[in-house]
């Protein structure tokens, strides 16, 4: 028996529509309270006004969709109200529900439900809360590999070749003069999983770099038009731009979404050279550290005011991750004489950030430079702490690789150790202080 309890499920404030969720035992027959006789045909919408139950005043005019249990989310019967948005409806509908006997639900409580109920593990369970606070698309499409189940999928493959060599090692223990297999075949079983292991380590790698995002800061003289650009890159106008030097004394940041990556775009101002006032002298040191941090550089070059700064610039700043772009290219085109004294490794690309030309080959140019650097994709989300399952497990495993004349004996403790993790893992219901730990960071109404 689980105590019913409700959620706002949707961000209050002004919307087309908010959702509130009740779920657990006797909420469909709660539910007559404010609506009355209550019969609803599972999974189908119905249209009823809600009233509170004091005075019999309307509430508010909603769809009703009930899941009878066990063809739930949580696994119990359950019920989402679908009312207008707003603050007075959606809290008027939650207080009234709390009058009739609904407890508050904690954060993560209807997953929590479904995974005590067997409606998902706990692979999947997270997954559900990686998805909600996803910052890339391909955080979703990775997390939604996870819910899929290939996560779990993936501990139980490795669980079956673990526990395949442990029988192995306890054969050999018990009968050493039966068993045809030789020590080395086993130590060859146990480098095979350990290169599994480290596989799977890769894919939190790969999510940590996407989940920190990627800084492009864009840099130049001053006056070439930088702020222009990055006005056009963010799609609004967020600096101040105007035709006199140095407008920018310092930078300013935006994160917009490329090709589903998370980008941290930087305008600075023209770096000062020679600088003498104390002032200057932390300004371009700031600068500096911006620079030195950043994932790609965009040097801006001037198409109609090229000079040699602009070659002693880039000397002093190249390195492989900065892009060429020549800006003012609707009032005249690059003169040759200077393209060719560019760096020629270096990628160059011709716009004009005013008319906006030349813009979407730039992006594409820096989304592509981040699919390069990141490498192959993973097959699902592995969050911070199935890493370090995974890293207690191949710790476990490198100190046997290292040991110069490990023992079958010592092996087999260490086995035993692996499958017991593993095992938590993959049956981790009854376990109800990592659940709350784990619950704890969800979202009220998940």
């Amino acid at each position: 028996m689980r105590d019913p309890v409700v959620a706002i499920a949707t961000p209050l404030g002004e919307s087309a529509i908010a959702a509130i969720r009740v779920t657990g035992d006797d909420c469909l027959s709660m539910m007559q309270a404010l609506i009355g006789d209550f019969a609803p045909v599972p999974r189908k919408a119905l249209h009823v006004v809600l009233r509170n139950p004091e005075d019999s005043s309307p509430l508010d005019d909603v769809i009703v969709i009930y899941y009878k249990s066990p063809a739930s989310y949580t696994g119990e019967d359950m019920i989402e109200i679908f009312c207008h948005g707003g603050l007075v409806s959606v809290q008027t509908i939650y207080e009234n529900l709390l009058q009739i006997g609904f407890k508050s639900a904690p954060p993560g409580e209807f997953t929590k439900r479904a995974v005590y109920n067997g409606k998902m593990d706990i692979f999947q369970a997270e997954s559900v809360e990686q998805i909600v606070r996803a910052r890339s698309k391909e955080e979703v499409e990775l997390s939604v590999q996870t819910l899929k189940g290939k996560l779990t999928r993936t501990f139980k493959d490795i669980l079956q070749q673990v526990s395949s060599i442990q029988v192995k090692i306890e054969a050999r223990i018990s009968f050493p003069d039966d068993i045809e297999e030789d020590d080395q075949e086993i130590f060859s079983d146990i480098n095979h999983v350990t290169k599994t292991i480290e596989n799977h380590l890769y894919a939190h790698t790969y999510i940590q770099k996407i989940q920190k995002g990627f800084s492009i800061t864009l840099m130049g003289r001053t006056n070439v038009g930088k702020s222009t650009l990055f006005n056009t890159l963010v799609g609004y106008d967020r600096t101040l731009v105007s035709p006199y030097p140095s407008t920018t004394h310092d930078y300013v940041s935006e994160e917009v979404l490329w090709d589903g990556y998370s980008i941290h775009l930087y305008d600075t101002a023209g770096y000062i050279a020679d600088a003498t006032q104390p002032l200057d002298i932390i300004f371009n040191e700031r600068m500096q550290s911006l620079f030195d941090s950043s994932f790609l550089l965009v040097y801006i070059l001037d198409t109609v005011d090229f000079r040699k700064d602009d070659l002693l610039l880039i000397d002093q700043y190249k390195r492989s991750n900065m892009i060429l772009v020549v800006n003012k290219t609707d009032i005249s085109s690059p003169d040759p004489s200077w393209i060719k004294q560019l760096p020629h490794h270096l990628p160059m690309i011709e716009i004009s950030a005013k008319n906006k030309t030349g813009i979407d080959e730039l992006i594409q140019h820096i989304a592509h430079t981040i699919k390069e650097s990141l490498g192959k994709v993973p097959e699902y989300y592995i969050n911070q702490r199935q890493f370090y399952v995974l890293q207690q497990i191949n710790s476990i495993l490198q100190s046997i690789d290292s040991s110069s004349n490990p023992f079958l004996d010592q092996i087999a403790e260490d086995f035993q150790e692996i499958v017991y993790i593993l095992k938590e893992e993959l049956d981790v219901s009854h376990n109800p202080k990592l659940l709350e730990e784990i619950f704890s960071r969800f979202c009220i109404g998940k």
